[in-house]
């Protein structure tokens, strides 16, 4: 048969009013007047500041490219910058009518940052910001050279001395690797990258990073550039000094892009982020990285069909409300009703409304959430006429 879908548009009243007619279909279960929800049309009012972002996500994430998406409060013609950083400089600067961006030829491994800001008749909004690292697989090593003594120059790693230093490590490592591990480091699957120089002899702290389809193939380089620096012949290292293990992205805020209301849990040669608990994850896709607190709407009604349905939403839990009548005149059995998936719930009421309801988490329910409001959409079903009503 042929399904049928009503979107209903729900806004959060002011103060919520207790239905007139008083009728309640359970003890816990609030019903208020639909009158009471304030109505708003962005077209009915001009606007003369640059919409607010409200919020940016990242999705797409891989060691060489990023897309982002971005949300603003009310729709219209109007144009953003959108900037990419990497450290304290710009290496990015675009401008798009579009409310999403894909960046690509990035560096694996690398924690940039998003910049995105609305601009309306040549004033800029308020900026947003998001911190996204590349996707990457990242080892520490450590080195002892013994036939080099130490010195001041090396420590700084703007100076010719550490720059120079470098550059003959790394030729040192590529001169010894397999071919195939060679030509991999030499068209920057992985690189090596020296972090500092420190005294007793020379001693190197350097990191491994691959991108991530080489992930399988880890264990293996790391093996063949240990085998590397042992049979080098221009710089001597002390084996018992020397080894590549895991590194901990997660013991310094500054190499992982969890949100600050998340966890970060280090994993080898990764790390993966949840958000803590009480707090909702906006962007499943890359997870903890957009972690907000709940917003309970007092609240909820709709548009559509509000003299009939009534939606309330509480906190780990929606309900819908239906007029008996409503469905009789629709010829729609109260028990054909279900919300999500029919075998989560079914219906309960009195002789004049049907009610059902759903958990957040259960039956399919979709949650997401901005940086003022949590949304909670399920889907309302009846099975005698396959129809369907969206509910938020």
């Amino acid at each position: 048969q042929e399904s049928t879908a009503v979107d209903l548009n729900v806004r959060t009243a002011l103060s919520p009013i207790k239905s007139a007619t008083g009728m309640s279909i359970s003890d816990d279960l609030d019903l208020f007047s639909p009158n009471s929800a304030q109505a708003f049309t962005s077209s009915s009012v001009e606007i003369c500041v640059p919409p607010l972002i409200q919020s940016l996500t990242a999705f797409n994430v891989t060691s060489n490219s990023l897309k982002v998406i971005w949300e603003t409060d009310v729709a219209i013609n109007q144009e953003f910058l959108v900037q990419l950083w990497k450290d304290d400089r710009i290496v990015v600067d675009a401008r798009t009518k579009e409310q999403n961006w894909t960046v690509s030829n990035l560096e694996a491994g690398v924690l940039y940052t998003v910049r995105v800001v609305s601009w309306l008749r040549g004033t800029e909004g308020k900026a947003k910001l998001q911190e996204i690292k590349t996707a990457a697989r990242i080892m520490e090593g450590r080195a002892r050279i013994t036939n080099l003594m130490f010195n001041e120059g090396l420590r700084n790693r703007s100076s010719d001395q550490f720059k120079n230093f470098t550059d003959q490590f790394i030729a040192q490592v590529f001169k010894f690797l397999p071919e195939y591990t060679a030509n991999l480091l030499a068209s920057g699957k992985f690189k090596i990258l020296v972090k500092s120089l420190r005294e007793g002899s020379v001693n190197v702290d350097f990191q491994v990073i691959f991108n991530e389809e080489l992930a399988a193939n880890v264990s293996k380089i790391i093996w063949d550039i240990m085998t590397s620096l042992e049979i080098g012949s221009v710089l001597t290292f002390d084996p018992d000094s020397t080894g590549i293990s895991d590194y901990n992205e997660c013991a310094s805020l500054e190499d992982n892009d969890c949100s600050f209301n998340a966890k970060c849990i280090n994993t080898e040669g990764s790390y993966t982020c949840t958000c803590s608990d009480s707090f909702v994850d906006a962007n499943p896709v890359q997870p903890g990285r957009n972690c907000r607190e709940p917003t309970v709407a007092s609240l909820i009604t709709t548009a559509a069909v509000s003299e009939s349905i009534l939606i309330n939403c509480k906190l780990h839990e929606i309900s819908v409300i239906m007029e008996r009548s409503f469905l009789d005149a629709r010829h729609i059995p109260a028990s054909s009703l279900y919300l999500g998936s029919s075998h989560c719930n079914g219906s309960f009421g009195n002789s004049t409304h049907v009610a059902l309801k759903v958990g957040w988490t259960d039956c399919g329910t979709q949650i997401s959430n901005n940086d003022t409001h949590t949304v909670v959409k399920t889907t309302l079903w009846s099975v005698a006429s396959l129809s369907t009503v969206s509910a938020d």
